[in-house]
């Protein structure tokens, strides 16, 4: 019953689900052996635990104790009374019962010495997953007959590539080849070479338009959601020149949750650059229509593409994008802020227009 609250009814599906998920496995953790008589919860009750605590309160002959000596901090929790002291500040850190080192093999301590040298950002070719957490683009500027020397191999070996602690500087490409070389048969052979590893294949531009979820998606109005959303729940996305990450990721309608939160800091950072940088010549429509159309393209994504943005790993191979381009209508607006996007967060792009 702690989940049917009002508390938790403005809150998506996959973040719910991921609230109860982490309740159960704390809850075992605490019960795998025998249950307690008394569970001591110490300092400030951050959201992850305030439902595991809120269901402990509910449960008969165990004791609850929350110590927390910032009153500003305190959760009131229904069953849980209140004792405040007369000094509420912390006047001690929390006790560790044994401070003895970890014993460990020397395999272990081979490796851990191998991890602290070779991964630390200073040694080229030695990354591993998850090292970089976010990442930087710069234009990786090629002829035409250097793009198959460097398509589809480790981001590490292109000129330009750093380590910056946690971020990487990544050279990606983006060309635009006009005209057919040789023949028709040598040209799409050339298309097949360029379509391997996590490459995404449009053979037009309606394909390539294509690119959004289905389903409930966010209907972005004036920089709020109102597709299905309260007016009195309704919250600026985007005011003074910034994304509310947080409202955004606790929108009913947002479907990046199950993304690594690194991630979703990722693509909501470049939706703030393409929303604060004139990458793009927006005539004809004002500014406020311009956040608009922004945010609903790059907040409606499609799955796929998503899953190739999870799978990026900043310093190894990167997803690629391969557009043609047959007809004689001009690109949208919606299009070219896809490929912005796109460029911006680390793609490989090859546009090919045969005529």
């Amino acid at each position: 019953t702690e989940f049917y609250s009002s508390d938790y009814h403005s809150l998506n599906g996959q973040i719910l689900y991921n609230k109860l998920v982490y309740s159960i496995c704390v809850l075992n953790e605490l019960f795998k052996n025998n249950k307690p008589s008394c569970i001591v919860y110490y300092g400030n009750i951050n959201t992850k635990d305030l439902p595991v605590l809120s269901i402990i309160a509910k449960l008969n002959d165990i004791s609850l104790i929350v110590a927390c000596s910032d009153k500003s901090k305190v959760c009131y929790i229904n069953g849980i009374s209140t004792l405040e002291l007369e000094s509420s500040t912390e006047v001690f850190e929390m006790p560790i019962v044994d401070k003895r080192e970890n014993a460990s093999t020397l395999a272990a301590q081979a490796e851990h010495r191998a991890n602290t040298t070779l991964f630390n950002g200073d040694t080229l070719g030695f990354y591993k997953p998850g090292q970089f957490r976010t990442a930087k683009i710069k234009h990786f500027n090629t002829t035409f007959d250097e793009i198959k020397l460097w398509w589809n191999r480790e981001l590490y070996m292109r000129p330009g590539f750093e380590s910056l602690g946690d971020t990487a500087i990544i050279p990606s490409i983006t060309k635009l080849i006009k005209g057919v070389k040789d023949s028709e048969q040598k040209y799409l052979e050339l298309i097949q070479m360029f379509s391997c590893g996590k490459t995404i294949l449009c053979k037009n531009l309606a394909d390539f338009s294509n690119m959004k979820s289905s389903g409930n998606r966010m209907h972005i109005l004036r920089c709020v959601d109102i597709n299905g959303t309260k007016f009195e729940d309704q919250k600026l996305l985007y005011e003074n020149s910034k994304l509310n990450k947080d409202r955004i990721k606790s929108d009913k309608n947002y479907s990046y949750g199950f993304m690594d939160l690194h991630k979703q800091d990722f693509i909501l950072d470049n939706i703030e650059l393409i929303l604060n940088y004139d990458y793009i010549k927006t005539n004809g429509i004002n500014k406020q229509e311009y956040i608009d159309l922004v945010l609903n393209t790059l907040l409606n994504l499609d799955k796929t593409l998503l899953q190739y943005i999870q799978w990026f790993e900043y310093y190894t191979y990167n997803p690629n994008l391969i557009l043609i381009i047959n007809e004689e209508t001009q690109m949208s607006l919606e299009n070219m802020i896809m490929l912005t996007f796109m460029s911006n967060i680390g793609f490989d792009i090859l546009i090919f227009v045969p005529t």
